[in-house]
């Protein structure tokens, strides 16, 4: 796999069924939303972790 490919269930909707490759949803590949998701995580498992500013 390349960065940025995903492997998700080949069945209706993409919901079970065994792995093939599929296309990432809009709000998947959505910066803030990503953002906002690892801010959540950190805030309830009390857990930080520190990046580069290039990242």
């Amino acid at each position: 796999m390349k960065g940025g490919e995903f492997i998700g269930p080949d069945g209706f909707a993409e919901l079970r069924g065994g792995p093939k490759q599929v296309q990432l949803s809009t709000a998947a590949a959505d910066p803030q939303t990503g953002r906002r998701l690892w801010e959540l995580s950190e805030q309830l498992t009390d857990v930080r972790f520190l990046f580069p500013a290039a990242l």
